[in-house]
């Protein structure tokens, strides 16, 4: 498979072998985005927010609508890549 980040990343082999297929970078909201964003930038791919339990996000206030925003959010990242 064909690297496709910066030429300058795909020269750390482990880069390379981890971000291959990767589509998005997955964080819930109580975690630090440091660690997310510094993937992000340096690798180019998204850093999607999901909600970790019912209230997790503003547009997750049951679990039915909990389901309906992860799986929109999953299916975003999925249509951008």
């Amino acid at each position: 498979m064909l690297c496709r980040l910066p030429r300058r990343i795909c020269r750390i082999p482990w880069i390379e072998y981890c971000a291959a297929g990767i589509e998005a970078i997955l964080r819930a909201p109580h975690e630090p985005r440091d660690a997310a964003d510094w993937s992000s930038r340096r690798t180019g791919i998204p850093v999607i927010e999901l909600p970790f339990t019912v209230g997790g996000l503003p547009e997750a206030d049951d679990l039915f609508s909990l389901f309906e925003v992860t799986l929109t959010l999953l299916e975003t990242a999925n249509d951008r890549s």
